[in-house]
């Protein structure tokens, strides 16, 4: 576990055990305190030698051994002695309370970490890492038939567009492609219906009609056919069954 440079620190609870020290004993033992957080394993020990008194207290030996007589009074002794080692309880007691914060923050990670990765398997399409078993040695079972491919679905037949004769000349279809055109780049696009019900309206007013019709509306950036002034009207034939088939398409 990483060491976490700060504690949770009770000036009440350390006036309260350290008034009965002189001014260089309440410093050399919270620098000794703090020495133990900062390099001892435990976090709350220190070795019961002078040469590590001077050390954590930072001065020389005769005076680490004279303030510890202060911290270590009989009476009322601010060190528990185990050992070989003096260990403060408080920093024991915060030790193992942040101890046992990483170890439930790390199992939550854990979890919370499955569950993004169950939620994302899910999304996916895919079972959760729960559902996942895995058998040793599993042979797969060649008697089993394999499934049989399933029949792709045949295209579907492209709608055929019927000119009427009236407009089946060249000039008319390099209209009619730049009307199409036309309608693609302003998002209009038209169906298959839409294109055989147009040129039906323009087969009534007749070759030249239909061309003016085409290109006004082009010109003027309408998505709609009009009727053009002075126009000879063609009457629509008569749907027989005869000639039924040239909207066979639609």
């Amino acid at each position: 576990m990483n060491k976490s440079p700060a504690y949770q620190h009770y000036p009440d609870k350390a006036m309260a055990g350290t008034q009965h020290l002189s001014a260089d004993a309440f410093k050399a033992y919270w620098l000794m305190i703090w020495w133990m957080w900062l390099h001892a394993k435990d976090r709350c020990s220190i070795p019961n030698e002078p040469e590590a008194w001077m050390i954590a207290m930072q001065v020389d030996i005769e005076t680490a051994k004279r303030v510890m007589t202060e911290i270590q009074n009989p009476y009322m002794p601010c060190l528990v002695l185990k050992g070989n080692k003096l260990i403060n309880n408080g920093l024991r007691k915060e030790a193992e309370k942040q101890r046992h914060w990483h170890d439930k923050s790390r199992a939550g990670g854990v979890t919370s970490g499955k569950v993004r990765r169950d939620k994302a398997l899910q999304l996916k399409g895919g079972s959760t890492t729960l559902d996942i078993c895995y058998e040793p040695n599993h042979e797969p079972n060649t008697n089993s038939p394999s499934p049989s491919p399933s029949p792709s679905p045949s295209p579907s037949p492209k709608a055929t567009i019927q000119i009427p004769v009236v407009l089946d000349t060249p000039q008319f279809k390099t209209v009619w492609e730049s009307w199409i055109a036309y309608r693609n780049q302003s998002k209009k696009k038209m169906t298959p219906t839409t294109r055989q019900m147009q040129l039906k309206k323009l087969a009534e007013w007749g070759h030249d009609g239909a061309i003016a019709s085409l290109e006004n509306s082009i010109r003027q950036g309408w998505t709609g056919l009009f009727e053009p002034p002075n126009v000879i009207r063609i009457p629509a034939r008569k749907e027989t069954q005869s000639n039924v088939s040239d909207y066979a398409g639609v």
